[in-house]
Formats: C-alpha cells, structure tokens, sequence
C-alpha cells in the first residue's frame, strides 16, 4: 500500500487466496499448516488454540490493515472470522458466551468486535463486545478486587491464573476494556454508565500498586525498572478515559508516563523497541511532548541497528512489527501524506499546524508520480465518532476533510481544490535536483483565487420606527475587482450597480418604506459571471419594537417553519434600551393540544402554558423587569408536566 500499489494488487492477494484455501479449518477458522508437509500441524483441532490464533490474526494482522486501508478483502476475512470465533465461544456465562475464559483472547476480541461494528454498523459486533464487558465489569472485576487476571473461571467465578501482566499476551485485556466501555458511551451509553465504576475502578487500582518510583506503570513497582515495551498500550484506557469522562487524573497519569519514558533508553530486542515505540507515538499523537518525541527519535537510531544489509531484521514474524512500527515514524515525518510510485531517492517531509500543511520534496533523478493525503481513517474507514488511542492505529497527523475547500499552492501557483481531490491524490512531477515545496490550507470562505461578492447588513427593518432605510456593505472575496448589477425584492436601493474592489467594502441605501411584512433580498450579481451575493432582511411593522430573537426553524407545521424547544432550547442577548416593562410576543404552535416552556428574562423565570388550537397564533407575555437595563439574556427551554412548546417567532416590544 505505502511501497508497491502493484505487489499489493497481485502477489499479495495471491498470499490471502492461499492462507484461506491451504489454512481454514473450523467454519472460516484457520489453523496452523506445517509447510513441510502441506498438511495441519496436529492432526485433530484444538479449538482453544484455534480460538486463540484466530483472534491473533485478526487484532495484530487484519485490523491494522484494515485502519490504514479502509474497506478491503482482509477486511472481509477478518468479519467472518470475528462471527466465528464468537459463535465457537467456548465459555458460558449469566450474561452469554464468551470466546474463552482467557484475558487475552477477550480482551483481543474486545478491541475486534468494537472496531468492526464501527465498520461495519453491524449490531451482532457490538453485542458479542457487551457480554464481554458485562462478564467483565459486572462479574470478574468486582469478585476480583477490580483487577482483570490472565484466565478467570466464570462458573465457579474465581482465578484460574491470577496474574495480571501488563506485558505483551497480558495488557490486551485493559485496552479491549477501555475499547467497549468507549462503544457503550456512543451506543448503548445506559450500559456505560452501568459499567462506569468497575472501569474507574481497575484503572485506579493499576495505578496504585503498579506505579514505580519514575510514577510509570511497572512490573516491579518497588523500583525504577520492570516497566513492559508495551506500557504505552496500557495507558490508551487512561486516555480513553480521560476522553470520555474528563478525569483529569487519567490524562496526568499519561503525561506522567510520557516524561517518566525518556529514562529508559535500552528495549532488547527489535520487536520490544517496536512496542515501546509504536506505544509512545499513539500518545504523542495527542499529547505531543518535545522532549518525548527527541528520546523516540533515539530509540529509533538504535532499533534500525538491528536491521542487516539484506533487510532482514530478527529472522522471524515479528520483523512485521518493526516495519510497521518505522512506517508509522514515517507517516508522522510526512504528515500522514504518500507519494506513489515510492522509489528510493525520492524524499518528501512535512511540517503542519491546525489549518495548513507545507511539504518538501526531492528526488535524485526525474520522477513523476501522485501525492496522496491522509483522511480521518477513524471516521472513514473505522465508523468512530471518537478517535480514542487504540492498539494497532496508525496516528493521524494532518488531514482532509473531503467534503471542505482547500487552497493548495504548489511552487507560488495556487489553486482551490475540494478535499476528496487531495485524498484521491494529485499529480506531482520532480525535476532531479530542485526541490518542490507543496503547501495545503483549509479555507472557510471563498478560497485564494476564486472571485466572489458577499452582503453583509441589519437582520430586520421595522417600518413603524423611524429607520427604513438600511446600509448594506458589499465585499469583494478574493483578489479580483467586481463590477456587480444589484436586484431587489422589495424597495429601492440608491444605486442599481457598483464596483467593489478587493479588500475594501462599498456601501448601498436600501430604503424599504413601502415594504410588506416578510422577508426582502438584496442580490449584488457579479457582471463578470462569479457566483453572486445576496442578503436577505426581515420586514417588520411593529410599534416599540425592541429586538428580534433569530433561531433556526428546521421543521415546518401548518405551512409555517418552526423549532421544537426539545430539540434546542432558545437564548440569545435581546436589547431592552432601557424599557422595564416589555411585551414578549411568541408565535406559539400548537397541534390541538396545551404545549409547556419555561421562558426566562433578565433572571425573572416564568413557566408558559397555551394551546388548544391547530396550527400558530401569537402569545404575549408582559414582563416586569426589576431594573432598567439596555440588554439582558432571554431563554426558552422545555417545561414539564405536558407536550414541550414548538415557536415560530419571538419578538420583544416596550409596553
């Protein structure tokens, strides 16, 4: 995917067709295949080593596949997989068939069966995940102190192995845990908030016998050492967390781990190095810490040690471990951005900041070829609302939205481009020698380039005041001059043509005396053929009219738009000029039925009953203020005791 799009095509799917066809054995379960012999490597299955390979292939094999590269076979294989290793459970509990009794295979399955419902929106997923966390949360994690153990017997409801390594093949547990208490918050949040303190609880308890002498998780908390590769693993839950309870503890615990780190420099091996790291980059994902990111990029110098001339690196599967891992140091140098086709002497980094991204380029000989930019895969490819640290994701860094505008500037040439664009990848042609420099940013208005008139104005009129006539100011967006007709509904504005230049608004004098009540629109049409402008203002005849309260009104009764206080109750700061006795006028609906609200103004509360009728008829309520002020904040919010209000306006006059 990040190296050779063509291998990927062919060969690689060549490795699935065989690994389905020579391995499965049990439904869509594999087991393991003597390659000697071509045969299963013991003659009868055994369904917990099954189970437990088969969890293995999916949480470290397919799902990061399947974070970086969305929707694709692997994909396939591991949703079938999931449904069978769940419908193969071989524990029985009160609350329903677990994979195994064994910390590490639920807790593998946890962070699977999550992740999958996200991708899928299957709900068979997330209810296999949720008798897990009920098992768990509501069984095993009271009646053990609050701490989650290697293999739990949940029949007799007591240890088989109590340990709790917090090493690799042990933590899977706390992670799969973090991992369902987060899907419950978004889908089935009752059942979190059930859960809530069996969570809080195992995370404290972690951190109150585990801490060492540096304040980081340990296996031998008495010291400075024992603390495992994969201690960033571990702390994803207190982030996750953090993140949804907003404890602030658990974020420091983070931190704490983060400046604790930089005092352990020597990992072992290559595949401890690659946990540590990948561990540490996930947080500083969110938590970026200059100093951590420094001591990482040293672990590193000593991790590409282990690797000889011919590219291997220990001589066994956990090489992967180490490629990913240095692939993800990669995606955090170029911001997450790739170029296609990769050939060595092509280089390519980038610096970003929340709005925009500047990348470099260079290759030593010609090259021609696609810069692709990265998407929110939590969202896109995962269906995550949340973007929780999670084991086996590959950090996001600076990305695209497909559906915004972004001005890229390639070279001092800019363009506007929308961002599924940038996502599918644009052409990017390197001259040997002379360096690129490509600079993305995201634009909220009309992009650099792309001339265009904008009105900006009062929202209303009142005719029974002493004002008519508003001033509409005309901008010119982007760097071109406009020469613009201007068209109205309703009045007279005191020219019907302008020109506007760049960066500096023109004013028109639309007199709307004569007007009808309503809704009139100004409309500046560029003679050019750029898209136009309009404004649009309420007409208003209302003697001692104070103020209008402006609210959204999504829905539409009785031909009349309106807002259901349920769906979003009303504030806003109204101007009262010094008034203390004031008429509050609603347009109230109603479909047949007496409807309820609160309405609150300069701290005088006063609950609301009206209706009986179908359809819309104004409400005035008399407010006597207990000063004189200029302004003060009104409200609208549901009441109890019957059918909440829906309103089609509100108005507010002296009295």
């Amino acid at each position: 995917y990040l190296s050779d799009e063509g291998w990927l095509a062919g060969t690689v799917r060549e490795i699935l067709d065989a690994e389905m066809r020579l391995t499965t054995r049990v439904d869509s379960l594999p087991d393991a295949l003597d390659l000697t012999t071509g045969a299963y490597a013991r003659s009868e299955p055994d369904m917990g080593r099954i189970l437990f390979g088969a969890s293995e292939y999916c949480k470290d094999g397919l799902l990061p596949i399947t974070e970086l590269m969305g929707r694709t076979p692997w994909t396939d294989r591991m949703r079938a997989m999931a449904r069978d290793i769940v419908a193969h459970g071989a524990v029985e509990t009160e609350w329903g068939r677990l994979p195994s009794g064994s910390a590490e295979v639920n807790g593998e399955m946890l962070q699977v069966l999550c992740r999958l419902h996200g991708n899928t929106g299957d709900p068979a997923f997330l209810d296999a995940a949720i008798a897990i966390g009920d098992a768990y949360f509501l069984g095993m994690l009271p009646a053990n102190g609050g701490i989650p153990c290697h293999v739990w017997d949940f029949g007799a409801m007591e240890p088989i192995n109590a340990t709790l390594n917090l090493s690799d093949h042990g933590s899977e547990i706390v992670g799969g845990l973090s991992e369902v208490f987060a899907a419950a918050w978004v889908h089935r949040h009752g059942k979190a908030t059930e859960w809530q303190r069996s969570f809080t609880t195992m995370l404290d308890t972690l951190l109150e016998r585990s801490l060492n002498q540096r304040g980081i998780l340990s296996m031998a908390p008495e010291g400075e050492g024992g603390v495992p590769d994969t201690w960033g693993y571990v702390y994803n839950a207190y982030y996750t967390a953090y993140m949804l309870l907003g404890v602030e503890r658990y974020r420091q615990a983070v931190l704490d781990a983060l400046e604790a780190a930089v005092h352990y420099t020597e990992w072992g091996g290559a595949d401890a190095y690659a946990d540590c790291e990948e561990g540490a980059l996930v947080l500083l994902n969110r938590e970026p810490r200059q100093a951590t990111f420094e001591w990482l990029e040293g672990l590193l110098e000593k991790h590409y040690a282990h690797q000889r001339e011919d590219g291997i690196i220990e001589g066994w599967y956990g090489d992967g471990n180490s490629a990913r891992t240095w692939l993800m140091w990669a995606m955090y140098n170029s911001g997450g951005t790739r170029l296609s086709p990769w050939r060595e002497g092509v280089r390519w980094g980038a610096a970003w900041d929340d709005q925009s991204l500047t990348l470099l380029a260079s290759a030593d000989d010609d090259w021609a070829g696609t810069l692709y930019f990265d998407r929110p895969r939590h969202r896109d490819h995962m269906g995550l609302t949340i973007n929780y640290p999670r084991l086996n994701e590959w950090p996001e860094w600076w990305t695209v939205d497909s559906g915004a505008l972004y001005s890229v500037d390639m070279n001092g040439r800019s363009q506007a481009m929308p961002g599924y664009r940038l996502i599918e990848g644009i052409p990017l042609d390197l001259a040997a020698g002379e360096p690129v420099t490509i600079t993305a940013t995201r634009v909220g208005a009309y992009p650099h380039g792309v001339p265009a008139v904008a009105l900006e104005g009062p929202r209303y009129v009142n005719l029974a005041g002493d004002e008519t006539t508003v001033a509409v100011r005309v901008l010119a967006l982007g760097d071109s001059t406009l020469s613009v007709d201007l068209s109205p509904s309703a009045g007279t504005p005191d020219r019907r043509g302008m020109t506007v230049e760049p960066g500096g608004p023109a004013t028109v004098e639309w007199d709307l005396a004569g007007a009808q009540p309503g809704r009139a629109r100004l409309v500046a049409t560029p003679r050019d053929g750029s898209p136009p402008g309009y404004i649009e203002v309420r007409v208003l005849d209302e003697p001692g009219l104070l103020d209008v309260v402006d609210f959204a009104r999504p829905e539409r009764y009785a031909d009349e738009p309106y807002l259901w206080l349920e769906d979003a109750p009303i504030a806003a700061e109204v101007r009262l000029g010094g008034s203390r006795q004031v008429l509050v006028r609603l347009r109230w609906g109603s479909k047949g039925d007496e409807r309820r609200a609160v309405l609150t103004l300069g701290g005088l509360e006063m609950e609301l009953a009206h209706g009986g009728y179908d359809g819309f008829e104004w409400l005035e309520v008399p407010v006597d203020l207990p000063e004189v002020v200029d302004s003060a904040e009104l409200t609208l919010t549901p009441a109890g005791g019957g059918p909440t209000a829906f309103l089609g306006d509100v108005l507010v006059l002296k009295r």
